[in-house]
């Protein structure tokens, strides 16, 4: 296999095109138009959070349990037992494929295949499709203790713990002040926190370079196959449900691939497309460069023919974003291509010129979102320091207890409504620290392939959150999932260059 890995790379290397590509980057290098920003970076984050007497209580009462588990902890390590099971599994795994798979396993890489783990219990385990991800939660967050107990593995501190407690904190208060139903309001507490809460776990699972790199390509192989699905559904007029388009409109297929809504999908793709890129970028192995153009490309025409308006203008945005780390002067000519391709490709521009025309207007008034905007600022008008309630408007959970009888189709609206002043500020508190302390870790991240790779990330977050202006995306528990594993692999990232073990 290796051999015919060699020999791949030397015909790449020769042929022509490769030459020709290595040529026009090796123009791009000195052109003023295209060159990348000579700017470097390397700078610690000063962790000051672990100054905070919160945490430094957690570190003390840690150290107390230490002191109980270490003579635990050797009596467990010399029981027949252990011994017994140990020589088992070394007798099993040595120099075999099962041994090579349980050593490199992580729970880490079933949390990046979350949507085809969900698809596959929803299609052959339905009664468990509603908690499935809970008992998996559980059952890392009891692997965690007990990888505590056993192997001393230390808990991963960030500058993000806190913040998102305090968020965990403000909404499970106003659970408990603002619930007309309480069960409901448990519900759209946890629609709102719960997958939030996965970055503490995320982060712990990302020790070292080698396992972020992989989530990193389980994520782009994963989701580009995704993106295939979605050009193949595309071309073979897979149908879809008749609210997807206006009556107005000439478009007779979006895709959606296994997500089952073509925005949703859509997001998934506005995450990822600037990480495959990033992953073009940053990688030096000809062959790795060529498997994420080729992933990335997919997403792209993927992205294309979802025909949604929201996600294409967050994309966009998204790796304006990415350029304005990478190279700035490339800004305009991204610019100029967009424009180019929207006047040029008739289904886009029709998609788009659609949105200037008197019957989107009157539509949007009349049942769209103008009228879902407005009706909804009416409901909180005299409720607007604490909101409706969690769960009672414009999401998941008042649809499904008829509380409501429309999505919100704005996510930062819909928190509001709910929520009021105190959630929105408590939940904007959060993004805004997040975006910030991502930004601090980027910026000390020392290896250059990592940092490349973490402007894909922050990117690729920075269009899911504009996405939520014109969607209800962090309603999807996976989009949700997978925007806080990303911040975690950016913390990670950073954590990696800064110790020679982050335990």
């Amino acid at each position: 296999m290796g051999k015919t890995m060699d020999i791949l790379r030397r015909k790449i290397y020769e042929s022509f095109i490769f030459n020709f590509i290595m040529n026009l980057v090796e123009l791009a290098k000195h052109s003023q138009v295209m060159k990348p920003n000579s700017k470097t970076y390397n700078r610690a984050h000063p962790e000051k959070f672990m100054d905070f007497f919160l945490i430094r209580f957690l570190l003390f009462i840690d150290e107390i349990f230490e002191k109980a588990f270490k003579p635990f902890r050797k009596l467990w390590d010399q029981s027949w037992l252990v011994v017994f099971f140990r020589g088992v599994y070394t007798n099993i795994t040595t120099n075999s494929v099962v041994g090579a798979v349980v050593k490199e396993a992580n729970f880490i890489y079933i949390i990046a295949l979350y949507v085809y783990v969900d698809k596959i219990i929803r299609i052959f385990a339905g009664p468990l499709s509603g908690i499935w991800d809970e008992l998996f939660f559980l059952v890392i967050v009891a692997f965690f203790i007990y990888s505590r107990i056993i192997w001393n593995k230390r808990y991963v501190y960030s500058a993000m713990d806190l913040p998102i407690a305090f968020f965990a904190l403000i909404f499970m208060l106003l659970v408990f002040i603002n619930s007309p139903d309480f069960a409901v309001a448990i519900e759209g507490f946890r629609v709102v926190v719960q997958h939030v809460l996965w970055y503490y776990l995320a982060l712990q699972l990302l020790r070292d370079r080698m396992t972020i790199h992989r989530t990193l390509w389980t994520f782009i192989v994963g989701i580009g196959l995704l993106g295939f699905h979605g050009i193949y559904q595309y071309l073979t007029k897979a149908p879809m449900l008749g609210n997807w388009v206006d009556s107005g409109e000439t478009i007779t297929t979006r895709a959606y691939s296994i997500i089952d809504s073509p925005n949703a999908f859509a997001s998934l793709l506005v995450l990822f497309i600037p990480i495959g890129f990033a992953m073009f970028i940053a990688h030096k192995d000809i062959l790795l460069k060529i498997i994420a153009l080729i992933f990335t490309l997919a997403m792209g025409v993927s992205l294309l023919v979802t025909f949604s308006r929201g996600a294409w203008i967050a994309a966009f945005l998204s790796i304006i974003v990415f350029f304005l780390f990478m190279a700035r002067r490339m800004i305009l000519f991204i610019f100029a291509v967009v424009f180019a391709a929207l006047f040029n490709m008739n289904a886009i521009y029709n998609r788009f010129s659609y949105m200037f025309t008197q019957e989107y207007r009157m539509k949007s008034a009349n049942g769209g979102r103008i009228y879902r905007y407005n009706y909804g600022l009416d409901k909180v008008a005299n409720d607007k320091t604490i909101g409706l309630g969690l769960g009672r408007f414009g999401g998941a959970v008042a649809t499904n207890h008829n509380l409501a009888p429309f999505y919100m189709d704005n996510y930062y609206l819909k928190t509001y409504i709910e929520t009021g002043y105190v959630g929105i500020t408590t939940f904007a508190l959060l993004i805004l620290t997040l975006l910030f302390n991502s930004v601090r870790y980027i910026l000390g991240i020392k290896e250059k392939e990592d940092r490349i790779l973490s402007y894909g990330i922050f990117s690729g977050m920075i269009g899911v959150l504009i996405h939520n202006f014109v969607e209800n995306i962090f309603e999807l528990p996976f989009m949700v999932i997978y925007f806080w594993v990303c911040a975690a692999i950016i913390v990670a990232m950073y954590k990696c260059g800064h110790r020679k073990d982050v335990d």
